[in-house]
């Protein structure tokens, strides 16, 4: 897994696919509005991935956020902030030079004032 995210480095994201909601409380969000709104927000990302263990997500209006990571657990992706706060990212999958990253986020619905909890997966070429 080391090798595939050094490789393919620098990842540019490419599209955003919706898998299910889990709960959408009383918001009327579905799966097209989330797609659109995720795609629309994270186009133009650009994540790095470097030999010595420190990496980069760009995103073209919000700068350049900056972290150590490092494989655990074999097959997790676990990224380190200068805060000191870390995520583990589980779910990493490689595929003809593509990565996928399979999570569960959360939208907001400014109409419902509700957040919506969901997974989907998110493309990287």
């Amino acid at each position: 897994m080391e090798e595939l995210l050094i490789q393919g480095s620098p990842w540019t994201f490419d599209h955003y696919e919706m898998l299910n909601i889990i709960d959408a409380g009383n918001s009327n969000y579905n799966k097209t509005d989330i797609e659109t709104d995720i795609n629309l927000a994270v186009k133009g990302e650009i994540i790095k991935f470097n030999s010595n263990g420190t990496g980069s997500v760009t995103l073209p209006e919000d700068g350049t956020d900056t972290w150590e990571w490092e494989i655990v657990n074999g097959n997790q992706l676990k990224l380190t902030f200068p805060s000191g706060e870390s995520d583990i990212i589980e779910n990493i999958i490689f595929k003809s030079s593509k990565m996928i990253i399979e999570v569960q986020s959360v939208s907001y619905d400014e109409q419902a004032k509700y957040e919506v909890l969901h997974n989907g997966k998110y493309y990287y070429k």
